[in-house]
């Protein structure tokens, strides 16, 4: 017999107010069935009259009747509406005896007898009454023949959009045709003002007859766990270094946006392990809301499935949101879910014809094609996956999914699958053997990552290596019928499939500033895993209009393929098909380095290439590193191939930083600014220019060739700070100099301008000017918009005369403070300034424009208070561009943490001028170059940054402490940018670690550890061996790899940088 629903041996309620039920024994109906009295209760969706009857034969004691579900056949629902109204400060809580008999002698009736408790409101009383909750889902009785009591709790966390409606409750029969007839009987309905509480599992000294809120008193079972209704910041702990055997289930429960319901650990030790083998998941959440599972271990090998759920389905979290509901804001964090098989196979179409269909996580919405209950706001972060037998993590009918961080290795299908979700980010993630078949129950297929029908994906940053499959496969593909997916700043390896495969109906996706090595290693017809031979070969690129089988092909649309770096050796035959479907196709910026052979396999039934479509397909400005690279006959070949070698640091190697370009002549600016494909008015969700490269680094001027920005010499930039475009006011054109290049500031150097540079001078002599707005250089440049005035010219910064004497003098203050970590020197100051005076009188003077050395607020030293390092008449009202030299100044080393101040002051006196002058100052800009840099090490470089923690913080929290963004070669200030992250992989012999190490600073030691299991927690300084060394990397970093052999069944491998 299948028992679903919670069963409660001893109740829990606590205490709270008085029945809000009217005749909760049903004592009041008279006649045959509710609606023929005068009862408070009645029915609905009744498809039969006489389906529920006065229960006069079996009843609770102390009464003499109940209600009883009659025919076999009929569903519906007994209801009482109520006159109060839902207070969503409030839990409710229902409670019903239901007993099961008498079997029907019908083989038509062999559906569960079950009976749902619902809660449902309405703003009318009496009509227009809504799902608001579930108390109780599908319960069963456990033991026929027996009154059993049933109670579950609408927690007041989902009630926040129903208040003040009006309340039914619900007591719904699930399925026609059931087995067996139901009797209710004693109902009850009562509130209780929601309580955090935090709740101990202890799997060895525990009782489930303790109340469970101490460690002393702690419960036994997951059983009594789900037993259980909790208040919004509720925890549920359980205890470390224990294995808890069954599953975690809540059903319409939650927290809050404050007060999530916490799922895990406490002790010490391990992760508790939950084994959920012969249940259907380690944790199941349903319907709920604002709930946080984290720190625990879910393992599931069932061999003997004992909760009722179907034998071929195994999962270690399952969120589920059933018709008509959601689950909502979801995180899950600091997970291992491992070894995760259901008891029985499913056919399938991997490596086998079945396979057993385990996946570590679950979002799964219901639905139809013209409705979805989704489950939505969902964060995977910091998780590890290992060894299940088809996906790592599914999402099906979700919204607004964050997937971070996480790692996942032998993963026997696909690693990530969305399918019908919209607003997906998947960022950061390392995906090792997806497809794997390490167990012979692996599905032994899948891509690292598949979207399906979904709008709004983007895949960035993350390492897809070691795809395996018969088909698919690839690191990421893009099934069909998506829109907007783009697949950015990824590294895929050794992925059997491929590097990019779009299939039909899809719109406006891009690969672009990806890495790609040795993918496409498939040949079609090989058995290279299980028992079906390879119905695909590997590829470069895969344009198909495959729709689902036996639909017509159509698509893809507005494919845009760019700024990619691909490397393929001379052990593999790469392959491009393009089918005749797609339509519109931009190729452009990549650069193919491909060693072997090539093939076009498009085939005869896909290549009947209309003009049209060919029209449609920009291959265009790409690098080849050697000729014949595009097939033979191949349509799309560019005319005008430009050959040559990107000079990639160490082609062959498995890490991004190995394929860092130098060459000038065929990479640097060499590409090309991507535009909209022709007759697409939609082109890339954000745009198409990108602003970084694969590491982060700016994209300056033209992009380069790949996915990688050839860098430049920090000594070549040259300009300091500036502050450009001063915005016009009126649109006036002629009021601003509009031949100003754009600010190039170095990193390190932050500016300031007006009067809040210097405010202790302001009111000397006439004072600074302030500027109502200013950037902090380094950050935004421009956008300074003039103080305003009844000129119309008003433009840039305008300062209009103060009297000082026989003298109009104004002041403009500025200044540089030099955080780079080197000494800067600065050589000059430049502007652009403007005259002007109303009334149109007769001007002899113009006035005279300096810039003043302000030393009481500089730290370069001078003899003179204020030292005046250039002078220059004004004239006319034209723009006048003033360039000055800091060669007067006696220091201009700007030292780290050092500021510079200078003024720019007019003096102005003319007696045959009757009219107030104004003058107008833009494109300030202060330059320098950096000298004598300082010495290397982390406190300059930590200075550099401008850091507020130490070397074991996080600035740009993105989980690595600032000493290994040093030692890495990352950025501290952006989480996006760890630097060269170590790279696993396989060798000639055993695997291999290749890891960086910086070259300038003997005070750092790199150690790498090796451990057997993560659960043990125990690591030693042995178990590899420095294969090569000192190989120049960079400027400031060599690479290093370790030799890893293969002489245990497991072992697992972390980088440790400490600082002497």
């Amino acid at each position: 017999m299948n028992v679903f629903g919670l069963l409660l041996i001893c109740a829990a309620a606590s205490s709270g107010s008085a029945n809000l039920l009217l005749d909760p024994g049903f004592e009041a109906i008279s006649g045959t069935e509710p609606n023929d009295g005068t009862s408070p209760w009645s029915t609905v969706n009744e498809n039969q009259n006489g389906s529920f009857v006065t229960g006069t034969d079996k009843y609770r004691p102390g009464g003499s009747q109940s209600a009883k579900f009659t025919f076999y056949f009929d569903d519906g629902a007994i209801v009482q509406n109520l006159t109060n109204q839902v207070d969503s400060t409030m839990d409710y809580t229902a409670s019903i005896w239901m007993l099961t008999d008498e079997q029907s002698s019908s083989t038509n009736h062999v559906n569960a007898p079950s009976v749902s408790v619902e809660l449902f409101t309405s703003v009318t009383q009496g009509s227009g009454y809504t799902k608001a909750g579930t108390f109780n889902a599908e319960i069963l009785n456990i033991s026929y023949g027996t009154w059993e009591q049933f109670v579950g709790t609408v927690p007041a966390s989902i009630l926040n959009d129903r208040d003040g409606e009006y309340i039914q409750i619900r007591f719904t029969r699930d399925n026609p045709d059931a087995s067996h007839r139901i009797w209710i009987d004693d109902a009850s309905l009562t509130t209780s003002i929601p309580v955090a509480a935090t709740f101990y599992i202890d799997a060895v000294s525990g009782s489930d007859t303790n109340n469970g809120t101490s460690m002393a008193t702690a419960w036994q079972s997951l059983d009594r766990v789900n037993s259980e209704a909790y208040g919004e910041g509720s925890e549920i702990l359980l205890k470390r270094n224990q294995t808890h055997f069954g599953k975690i289930y809540l059903s319409g429960q939650g927290g809050s946006s404050n007060a999530p319901l916490v799922i895990g650990a406490y002790g010490t030790g391990e992760r508790p392990v939950v084994d959920a083998g012969g249940y259907l998941a380690g944790v199941h959440i349903e319907d709920c809301e604002h709930i946080l599972v984290r720190d625990l271990e879910i393992t599931g090998d069932s061999t003997n499935t004992v909760d009722g759920s179907d034998s071929g389905d195994q999962y270690g979290v399952y969120v589920n949101a059933t018709w008509g509901n959601s689950s909502d804001f979801i995180t899950l964090t600091n997970l291992h879910i491992r070894d995760i098989y259901p008891e029985t196979d499913t056919a399938s179409e991997g490596a086998n014809p079945t396979t057993y269909i385990g996946t570590a996580i679950s979002f799964q919405g219901s639905g139809n094609t013209s409705v979805s209950y989704r489950v939505n706001d969902i964060l995977v972060v910091d998780c590890t996956i290992s060894n299940v037998g088809y996906k790592a993590i599914s999402m099906n009918r979700s919204n607004r999914i964050l997937l971070e961080h996480n790692m996942m290795w032998d993963i026997g299908g696909p690693a990530l699958q969305p399918g019908r979700c919209s607003n997906v980010v998947v960022r950061g993630n390392l995906v090792d053997k997806s497809g794997s078949f390490s167990d012979p129950r692996m599905h032994g297929r899948g891509s690292g990552i598949w979207p399906w029908t979904c709008d709004d994906v983007l895949i960035e940053e993350n390492t897809f290596m070691h795809a395996r499959g018969r088909a698919d496969s690839c690191g990421v593909h893009i099934d069909f019928g998506n829109r907007d997916v783009i697949v950015q700043r990824n590294l895929s390896i050794d992925n059997a499939g491929g590097f990019l495969e779009i299939l039909g109906n899809n719109s406006n996706c891009t690969y672009r500033y990806n890495i790609s090595v040795d993918d496409g290693t498939r040949v079609k017809g090989v058995v290279d895993q299980g028992t079906i031979p390879n119905n695909q070969d590997g590829h470069i690129f895969w344009l198909s209009g495959f729709v689902g089988s036996g639909n017509d092909p159509f698509g893809p649309y507005n494919s845009y393929i760019y700024n990619n770096t691909i490397y393929v050796n001379t052990n593999i035959t790469s392959t491009f098909s393009f089918q005749e479907w797609s339509e519109g196709v931009l190729i452009a910026n990549n650069i193919f380095h491909v060693d072997g052979a090539t093939t076009n396999i498009t085939g005869d039934f896909a290549d009947d290439y209309t003009p049209e479509m060919i029209a449609g397909v920009f291959w265009t400005n790409n690098l080849y590193s050697r000729s014949g690279i595009i097939p033979p006959g191949f349509p799309f070949e560019e005319v005008d191939q430009t050959i040559g070698d990107p000079r990639f640091a160490q082609a062959g190697g498995f890490n991004a930083v190995d394929y860092v370009p130098d060459s000038s002549i065929y990479v640097d600016d060499k590409g090309i600014v991507i535009t909209n494909i022709p007759g697409d008015v939609i082109g890339i969700v954000g745009g198409l220019e990108m602003t970084e490269d694969f590491f982060g680094n700016p994209i300056t001027g033209a992009p380069d060739m790949g996915a990688i920005e050839m860098a430049l010499p920090l000594e070549q930039e040259g300009i300091l700070a500036g502050w450009n475009y001063f915005a016009p006011n009126n649109n006036v054109v002629n009021d601003y100099v509009d031949d100003s290049t754009p600010d190039v500031a170095r990193p390190g150097i932050f500016g300031l301008i007006g009067g809040e540079v210097n405010p202790e001078f302001s009111s000397t002599g006439g004072g600074s000017r302030s500027a109502p707005a200013y950037d902090q250089i380094g950050f935004a440049f421009g956008g300074l918009v003039g103080t305003g005035s009844d000129d119309a010219e008003a433009s840039g910064v305008q300062l209009t005369r103060d009297f000082d004497g026989n003298n109009h003098r104004e002041r403009l203050d500025l200044k540089v403070t030099n955080t780079t970590g080197d000494d800067i020197e600065v050589n000059g100051i430049h502007f652009d300034i403007k005259t002007n005076f109303k009334g149109g009188q007769a001007v002899t003077n113009y006035g005279t424009v300096k810039v003043i050395h302000f030393t009481p607020v500089s730290d370069l030293n001078d003899a003179f208070a204020w030292r005046t390092i250039g002078e220059s008449n004004l004239y006319n009202f034209a723009w006048q561009h003033i360039d000055y030299t800091t060669d007067a100044m006696a220091d201009v080393i700007l030292e780290t943490g050092e500021t510079a101040s200078f003024r720019i002051e007019i003096d102005w006196a003319d007696p045959a001028a009757t009219g107030d002058p104004t003058w107008f100052v833009d494109n300030v800009a202060i330059s320098g170059f950096a000298v004598n840099p300082g010495e290397p090490g982390y406190s300059s470089w930590a200075a550099e940054y401008g850091l507020l923690e130490d070397e074991n913080g996080d600035d740009d929290d993105d989980g690595l402490l600032n000493l290994y963004e040093y030692g890495l070669g990352g950025n501290p200030t952006n989480g996006f940018v760890d630097g060269h992250i170590p790279v696993f992989g396989k060798a000639e012999s055993g695997m291999q670690f290749i890891h960086v190490q910086r070259n300038d600073d003997t005070n750092l030691v790199y150690e790498l550890e090796t451990s057997v299991d993560l659960i043990s927690g125990t690591w030693t300084n042995a178990g590899y061996e420095i294969s090569g060394t000192n190989t120049l990397f960079g400027e400031d970093f060599d690479e290093v790899t370790n030799a890893v052999p293969t002489d245990v069944s497991q072992k697992f491998i972390r980088l440790n940088i400490t600082s002497q």
